[in-house]
């Protein structure tokens, strides 16, 4: 039976050359300051450990919080 699978190698390759060494900047975790894997600018609804209303926590700082992170109003 044929696959119907096109590849996109060719593409692929392309494109990450195109886009070597390209340095994108991550978001910071809000308590602790640390790196995070999400890129600034990534949508919140597909990232990890990301709390609506606060920020972006590191996977340590989720780990040891376990996500209970509340807003405070003024």
């Amino acid at each position: 039976m044929p696959s119907n699978h096109i590849s996109n190698k060719p593409y692929h390759d392309w494109l990450a050359e195109k886009y070597k060494g390209l340095v994108c900047p991550k978001d910071l975790c809000v308590l602790c300051g640390v790196e995070t894997k999400w890129p600034v600018g990534f949508t919140i609804e597909l990232r990890s450990h990301y709390v609506e209303g606060v920020g972006q926590l590191c996977d340590q700082c989720s780990e040891e919080t376990g996500g209970d992170i509340h807003v405070h109003p003024d």
